[in-house]
Parts: structure tokens; sequence; C-alpha cells
């Protein structure tokens, strides 16, 4: 507090240099800075031609819960298609990888000795 009794204003926060997966380089406050004491409405910068920034980015994902680390994720089979994935992590930074395959039933070829399944 100053000298009349009220609080100085807040000075401008350094931006915070974000790169996504698709490879965007966006940057954002790291804090939202109000108005006034009384006034509580939040200021939030816009990216070229006013949009917000990083309003609904597909390639950014949320932080993964301690209990689907390291543990494989499956998919039901969809479109003949079938999804695998996996979270790990190192260090501060996450990693998912997910790995699509075809799901076309394959057949056996009989073994040598081996009579051909009758359908």
């Amino acid at each position: 507090m100053n000298q009349v009794g009220t609080a100085p204003a807040p000075s401008p926060s350094p931006n915070l240099r974000i790169t996504t997966a698709s490879g965007t380089d966006v940057s954002v406050p790291t804090m939202m800075s109000f108005t006034s004491a009384s006034n509580a409405h939040a200021t939030v910068s816009a990216g070229p031609g006013g949009t917000p920034l990083i309003a609904d980015d597909p390639s950014v994902l949320q932080t993964p819960s301690h209990a689907v680390l390291y543990h494989l994720c499956t998919s039901s089979i969809r479109d003949k298609m079938i999804a695998i994935g996996a979270s790990t992590r190192y260090r501060q930074k996450y990693l998912t990888t997910v790995y699509y395959k075809p799901a076309e039933p394959t057949t056996r070829e009989p073994e040598e000795g081996e009579a051909p399944k009758e359908e």
C-alpha cells in the first residue's frame, strides 16, 4: 500500500512463450491483470484479428493423471481401425504416443501337416 491507502497499479507481467505440439508459437500473459480492485473485470490479450490466444488448440493436451502414466490404453475398433496409446513422463514433460492400425481380420495359413479349417 502506498501513502494514501490504495494499492499500487500492477506492473505488466512478462509474456510466457509457448510452442504447441503442432508447432504454433503462441505467447500468453502469465497472469491476468485487473483493471482496478473495485472493478474485477479481467483483461485477456487477443491475437491477430481479435481472436483469444489458445482458445481451443487441439494440439494441446491436458496433463495426464498419475494413474494413467506408463499404462497402455486401447480404443474399441471403429471404422476398421484400432488405436493404442501410452503416456510417459520425462522430468517435467509428458509424452503421449498413439498408434493406429487397420483392424481387419487376418487369416492364418495352415501349418505343414495340419488340415485347413472348414468354415
